[in-house]
């Protein structure tokens, strides 16, 4: 009976789950007062970009990329009048990149992060200025080695963890040696439902800021408001636009083709259906074309939708004649 409750204990340890990825704790992001490498000292804390723990969808080969939405109670005129950096920390590697550039129509502020090994850390900030003018949304995206050697670094962590309480719980029933305990039946599990995941569904939309990935693509939503008119473009009576600033990355091993036409919305109070505008006159719109694997483009779609609406279910199809759409909720 010692040997059996021996085996019953290795067979129930090697059963333990380990995750396929784990969140990598060791990145943080601010902003600093001065220049890259000479700063002066914390201004703003940022939240830290984190990679998605979803399933894997694509190639395993895909580069990683992490991202975070946060807002700084200043206004952006102030981080732009005074020397200030955006650091992204990750371990012994860093991105850093001075506040500044040239703004889009809408007034935000897209900016580069590098570092001395761009192939270990890189990224782009996007900043906005909040409807009130009174706060700055800093979306943050990075992208580099460093963040698969983390990944590696905390599922080596996990492994001995694992192992460890596989040695102790082995110990623990060798020491019952003399405790017999009689056999039980495995029960059968019981049937689950497959439940579409999130973002994945028109009834299962995923929250706004939050990056989707499926049919080949990932989506982020960096921006989003509604606006009487933008450019030298108005809407038809009745109706308003539902402003968005995209980011679009090829995640698959195949290219990706991308148009502003493969938006569209529904209003999630009456069902409504709502178009992208296709001949928006303005500039950063976003053109039409083909990504490479890992490449990504950043441009403003508009949905026409009814003046009424207040909540729009936003859908993106990356693929014709498929079902692997994208969603979320604006509201």
């Amino acid at each position: 009976m010692f040997i059996r409750i021996t085996a019953l204990a290795s067979i129930l340890c090697a059963s333990t789950v380990i995750p396929v990825s784990a969140q990598n704790d060791r990145m943080a992001a601010e902003i600093r007062n001065g220049s890259c490498g000479e700063g002066e000292g914390m201004a703003f804390t940022l939240v830290a970009p984190a990679r998605a723990t979803g399933p894997q969808q694509g190639g395993s080969a895909a580069v990683p990329a992490a991202n975070s939405f946060s807002t700084v109670s200043v206004p952006m005129s102030q981080l732009t009048t005074t020397d200030y950096v955006i650091v992204i920390e990750d371990g012994d590697d860093s991105a850093c990149g001075l506040i500044g550039g040239p703004t889009t129509d809408t007034g935000a502020l897209v900016m580069g992060l590098e570092s001395a090994d761009r192939a270990k850390l890189s990224g782009v900030a996007f900043l906005a200025p909040s409807s009130d003018g009174g706060q700055t949304n800093i979306s943050l995206f990075v992208t580099g080695n460093a963040l698969a050697s983390a990944d590696e670094s905390v599922a080596a962590d996990d492994s001995q963890s694992v192992a460890s309480q596989q040695s102790t719980e082995t110990d623990t029933v060798t020491a019952t040696e003399s405790v017999t305990t009689p056999e039980q039946p495995t029960a059968a599990p019981e049937p689950t439902q497959p439940a579409n995941p999130v973002g994945t569904a028109s009834e299962n939309p995923s929250p706004f800021f939050q990056p989707v990935t499926n049919g080949g693509s990932t989506v982020t939503m960096v921006n989003g408001y509604f606006a009487n008119a933008y450019g030298y473009s108005t809407p038809q009576g009745g109706y308003k636009y539902l402003v968005l600033d995209v980011t679009i990355e090829c995640a698959g091993p195949d290219n990706c083709n991308y148009n502003p036409m493969n938006f569209s919305g529904e209003d999630a109070d009456t069902g409504a259906g709502y178009d992208s505008v296709v001949f928006a006159i303005a500039d950063g719109m976003l053109s039409s074309d083909t990504l490479s694997p890992s490449e990504y483009v950043t441009g403003t779609v508009l949905i026409e939708v009814q003046e009424t609406a207040s909540r729009v279910i936003v859908k993106y199809d990356p693929k014709s004649f498929d079902t692997n759409d994208l969603y979320w909720l604006f509201q």
